[in-house]
């Protein structure tokens, strides 16, 4: 059986809602809870209505095997909002990395009309190739390695120079999260690695435009999507609005404050357009 569309329910969800005002949903990374988003989300909440949820195989959801490509992933947030009861029309949809892949599929395949997208770390066609060599080396280094092995090798990549300079104790922080979160179910790391690599099989480009105003933030010290490809990619889409953030692929976790900035400021833009 598959179960990959078993989420129909509220109860079935690992969500949060909190604050008031105009609505913006949070879409994490790969290896993160809506947890993660607690310090921006503390912030964001003064202003507006903030929603996350945990995806399938991440944070405190469920193991779920079923989950093959990011496409399911985007069916879950699809249904996700029909069981909260909330327009896409209402909401500015953040995403983050895995969270931004996935909001693009909602927007562009599924022609989810969310009041406006922002995408940060979102993978260019330019780099799909790249990416695939990048997942499966992770792939081998979970085999090879452990979580512990994969884990330093994403904090190299996740991280700027001079943020983990001045963070010595991040690597075994970033360990051990990653074995509070993932050493009772390994499967599920692979599962949300191999969703990636799935989804971009044969693909060279997504071929079917964005249906929301789209803004961009990138990082200038993005090792996993390096700054110039990010542009490249914003300019290709014709964005509404591109960002540069002095950071690495994390910018809430090294520039929270210039990250509250920037989001504040796109809320205002969408607002005004209304």
């Amino acid at each position: 059986m598959n179960n990959a569309g078993k989420y129909k329910n509220k109860e079935d969800f690992r969500f949060s809602i909190t604050g008031n005002g105009e609505k913006i949903l949070l879409l994490n990374g790969a290896f993160m809870g809506y947890n993660g988003w607690n310090p921006l989300r503390k912030e964001l909440e003064k202003k507006y209505t903030v929603i996350g949820v945990d995806f399938p195989n991440q944070g405190a959801a469920e193991l779920n095997p079923d989950y093959e490509n990011l496409k399911d992933y985007a069916l879950f947030i699809g249904d996700f909002l029909k069981a909260i009861n909330l327009e896409p029309q209402e909401i500015v949809a953040n995403g983050l990395s895995f969270g931004a892949n996935v909001l693009r599929i909602l927007n562009t395949e599924m022609k989810v009309p969310f009041k406006s997208v922002i995408l940060t770390g979102c993978t260019p066609p330019s780099l799909f190739s790249y990416m695939n060599l990048f997942q499966e080396h992770l792939l081998k280094l979970l085999e090879c390695g452990g979580l512990d092995l994969m884990s330093h090798e994403m904090v190299l990549r996740l991280f700027s120079a001079g943020f983990l300079s001045k963070n010595p104790n991040l690597m075994n922080y970033i360990r051990d999260r990653f074995q509070e979160s993932f050493s009772h179910r390994p499967e599920a790391v692979k599962k949300l690695i191999r969703a990636s690599l799935n989804n971009r099989q044969g693909q060279t480009a997504p071929s079917l435009p964005f249906v929301s105003p789209v803004y961009f933030i990138s990082s200038l010290e993005d090792m996993m999507v390096p700054h110039v490809y990010a542009k490249e990619y914003a300019e290709s889409i014709q964005c509404r609005g591109f960002y540069e953030i002095q950071a690495g692929h994390l910018p809430m976790a090294e520039a929270l404050d210039e990250n509250i900035r920037i989001i504040k400021d796109i809320m205002d833009k969408v607002s005004d357009n209304l």
